[in-house]
């Protein structure tokens, strides 16, 4: 199960409803074990970037969210990788800290992201802004395939339209990159800025990888 960022809103740890506390998936590795796997990144939203605070309270506040986040046993990536093997098989999950259009705050290191991996692995990278893909994703890794959120669909859409469309060229759904034989995957979410969607209802992405 992967979250592309943007649980909370504005940097608020208690923002967590009771219901979030259980969320985890199960990764049966080749022995039949069954461990839990949850792996997410931080969205803009979850930082304290747009909140009227001062910076210690702010930084106190991404804090705990970070170690809420840990303590629900979920796997946290910031600018760094995990690894899930079946026998010998490997899939790389690597996932680079908030970045993308608005260039005063940018976090991401791909590189760092990345760092022990070796040539050939199969990698999936988790970036939350999807501006952020043909900027460094793509020049900076070999990442096959990346998730993305942030954009939220446009949110709002008449007539099949949204505005945010002008904004981002990958806006929801699955994109190829021209040249490379690489994809990315915009998930719509199920949350947005305000409680209203209209013409753009939320998702939940169930993806499946052939070999």
């Amino acid at each position: 199960l992967i979250i592309d960022g943007d649980i909370t809103n504005c940097g608020y740890p208690k923002a967590y409803d009771n219901f979030l506390t259980q969320l985890n998936s199960v990764y049966g590795d080749i022995k039949n074990e069954n461990v839990p796997i949850l792996i997410l990144i931080m969205g803009n939203h979850d930082y304290a970037d747009y909140v009227k605070v001062s910076d210690a309270e702010a930084v106190a506040n991404v804090r705990e969210t970070m170690s809420l986040e840990r303590q629900f046993g979920w796997k946290l990536l910031l600018n760094e990788h995990a690894v899930l093997r079946r026998g010998s098989d490997s899939i790389v999950i690597a996932g680079i800290e908030n970045d993308g259009v608005k260039k005063g705050i940018r976090r991401s290191d791909v590189k760092q992201s990345l760092a022990g991996v070796d040539d050939g692995a199969f990698i999936i990278m988790l970036a939350h802004d999807p501006s952020i893909w043909r900027e460094k994703v793509l020049p900076e890794s070999t990442a096959q395939l990346t998730f993305s959120g942030h954009t939220h669909g446009g949110q709002v859409r008449l007539f099949g339209f949204s505005p945010a469309s002008m904004m981002y060229s990958e806006l929801e759904g699955k994109h190829e990159a021209e040249g490379y034989g690489r994809s990315i995957f915009v998930t719509r979410g199920i949350g947005g800025l305000i409680p209203f969607r209209f013409g753009c209802p939320g998702e939940i992405v169930v993806i499946t990888l052939h070999k």
